[in-house]
């Protein structure tokens, strides 16, 4: 019964190519010794500066694409998109340039496996979309919403786990939200209630879940 259940997930996360962006690039991450990390560090990725793509970034594609819906990959942020290439391939998240107009036709967004990628992909707009409304509420409200479903996790154990965009299957009601590195899977969202983020992880060879520690979480 163990096998068939790891079988049906791993199922599910090639069903998911956000899955990838744990996989790639992965994020340096600090991990905190046994008992030592005091917060989860929240971290936005940002890759314009006025004058244009980040210089970190190294742009190894452009290509045109239609970018007329929220990303999956990267929920919480308004300003982030999921692109349909001219050839047919699927990009999120996108992010578009806040330094530009929005949405209009002729715009470019930044593409990217991972926050910490080197690479980029650059799109051009080939049709126009409308920039969602504003959220209404606070600051602390729109923070709060921006990391309700990261885009990435990092964990104590040394994991990252990237969200899954495509169809995913759950257990005891919490979806099959994210796809490490290691092979495991969390489900549900982070337990945001204290200073130190716990996710439930379910590794490749469990039965059980196991609450992990998250030392970074990127928007």
């Amino acid at each position: 019964m163990q096998r068939s259940l790891i079988a049906i997930l791993f199922a599910a996360m090639l069903l998911a190519p956000a899955a990838a962006s744990a996989q790639g690039d992965s994020p340096a991450a600090s991990v905190a010794d046994a008992g030592s990390l005091v917060r989860t560090q929240t971290r936005i990725f940002l890759p314009y500066g006025p004058n244009g793509v980040n210089s970190q970034l190294t742009v190894e594609t452009e290509t045109d694409a239609v970018c007329d819906v929220s990303s999956a990959a990267s929920p919480g942020r308004p300003d982030a998109r999921r692109c349909i290439t001219t050839d047919s391939q699927v990009l999120d998240p996108c992010f578009q340039n806040p330094f530009s107009a929005p949405g209009e036709a002729g715009a470019q967004l930044v593409c990217v496996n991972s926050p910490v990628a080197t690479t980029a992909t650059v799109v051009t707009l080939t049709e126009s979309f409308a920039a969602p409304a504003p959220t209404p509420g606070s600051e602390r409200d729109l923070a709060d919403e921006l990391f309700r479903m990261p885009w990435v996790l990092e964990l104590a154990d040394g994991e990252t786990c990237g969200a899954m965009t495509g169809a995913t299957i759950g257990f005891a009601g919490l979806r099959v939200n994210y796809g490490c590195t290691g092979g495991g899977v969390l489900l549900g969202e982070p337990d945001r209630s204290g200073p130190v983020w716990t996710v439930d992880l379910l590794p490749t060879d469990g039965i059980a879940t196991t609450d992990v520690e998250v030392v970074a979480a990127w928007a």
